[in-house]
């Protein structure tokens, strides 16, 4: 009887094992199957009716081989595709560039690639820089000149501007005063001279002056010429040097009357347009000397005062404006701090001319002028400013060596050295750049 009820026992578990496998199986058909159709949804795989998940473990298989179909669907190569981006050739110029000012490079930082791109088009446009030709930065200049011989004099046109405002009774008088310091620099030497004198006072037209016949020449208003043209030259010198500088203190003392409104820059341009036949020679050098406490009060740009007088001469470096005027710094119109004389400095500077402080000894001031107008007499003035100071000079088609003349860049001028200097008739050719 016991061993009857083992026995039963034994058969009841087995078979309660048995329907639990099988329903073990059976969830795990249902799940492979709910994942393969999931699948198949996932990848657009059509619906095959013909396939239906049996009981046996057979078609398992089979469902796990539609599984690595969809393993083919991947594209690993999609991922690797950024490292076809990295190009070692372009990141290394960045280098170049950083190495020359000094610094490093961050080409190779991962995760900057937009650095990398910025730092790539910087080089890119270093190099053309480097690479653009030198006809497009500079123009070259090319100037002629004709050695003079010991007999022939230098030519001088001086036109002095100064300053009839109230204020300058004293400094006309210094300048007067101290004149033969200024003429004595050059008396004695070869020169052809001629001087005018005008003042800073524009406050009539032209056709007004016409109106009140020799008043504004006689006050030096509109530029008109204080002086007659023929007073005070060289020839006048040389046969009466007291004379000519009696009537030099004479005519220098415009007054104190004239208008408060200085317009020096405007006169010196008016005076050329007056006298542009009679008085001023385009192979002569130009000096203007302007006298003045205060600054041109125009709001024209310099340049346009510069350039008429310029467009008289055959070579604008002919033209040289020395400024003796107060350097003292007061407060514009628009309370800006500012040098009182500013715009006559300009002029000075354009034209490679001479500044000095009113205030300073006129003694000084006239000599050092004087002076500088002799070595101009000796020197040949370029037009233009030659770039970083090189040129190239030629004597009748031969290239003469550097150490047998000086260039001077405050005047902008070349002077041969004694020993160098060209004969007479010698074509002399300048040649040098200009900077865009």
């Amino acid at each position: 009887m016991k061993k009857q009820l083992l026995n039963l026992t034994l058969i009841m578990t087995v078979g309660i094992a048995l329907t639990s496998c099988q329903q073990e199986a059976e969830f795990f058909e249902k799940d492979i199957y709910s994942l393969n159709k999931a699948k198949k949804d996932q990848h657009g795989l059509p619906e095959q009716s013909e396939i239906e998940v049996p009981g046996d473990s057979s078609e398992v298989v089979e469902v796990v081989e539609v599984v690595e179909v969809v393993e083919v669907v991947e594209v690993p190569e999609v991922v690797e595709e950024p490292k076809v981006v990295e190009v070692p050739e372009v990141v290394e110029e960045p280098k170049v560039v950083d190495t020359n000012d000094g610094g490093t490079s961050d080409a190779e930082t991962p995760g900057e690639e937009i650095n990398e791109e910025e730092d790539i088009v910087d080089t890119q446009i270093n190099e053309e820089i480097t690479e653009v030709p030198q006809e497009d930065l500079f123009n070259s200049a090319s100037e002629l000149f004709v050695q003079k011989g010991e007999s022939e004099s230098a030519k001088l046109d001086i036109v002095w501007v100064i300053d009839n405002s109230g204020s300058m009774s004293d400094n006309q008088t210094a300048l007067a005063e101290n004149f033969e310091m200024f003429i004595n620099a050059f008396a004695d030497k070869n020169l052809d001279y001629r001087m005018g004198i005008t003042t800073t006072d524009v406050s009539k037209t032209t056709s007004q002056c016409l109106y009140y016949g020799d008043y504004c020449q006689q006050k030096g208003i509109d530029g008109m010429m204080v002086n007659p043209i023929d007073s005070l030259t060289s020839n006048r010198a040389r046969d009466d040097r007291a004379g000519f500088i009696e009537d030099f203190k004479k005519y220098i003392k415009v007054g104190s009357s004239g208008s408060g409104t200085e317009v020096g820059l405007e006169s010196m341009k008016r005076f050329a347009s007056h006298y542009k036949s009679d008085f001023f020679r385009e192979d002569a050098y130009t000096i203007v000397i302007i006298v003045s406490d205060e600054d041109n009060t125009s709001t024209t740009a310099v340049e346009d005062y510069i350039l008429p007088v310029q467009e008289l001469k055959t070579n604008k470096g002919l033209l040289k404006i020395h400024s003796v005027v107060a350097l003292q710094t007061v407060k514009n119109d628009y309370r800006i701090q500012q040098v009182q004389g500013m715009k006559y400095i300009q002029a000075s500077e354009l034209t490679n001319g001479l500044v000095a402080d009113i205030e300073e000894n006129f003694a000084t001031v006239l000599t050092e002028i004087g002076e500088e107008i002799v070595h101009l007499s000796e020197s040949f003035a370029l037009g233009d400013i030659p770039y970083q100071g090189d040129l190239e000079v030629l004597v009748d088609g031969s290239l003469v060596s550097e150490d047998s003349y000086d260039y001077f860049a405050d005047s902008n001028t070349i002077k041969f050295q004694d020993g160098f200097i060209p004969l007479q008739g010698s074509e002399i050719v300048v040649k040098y750049n200009i900077q865009k």
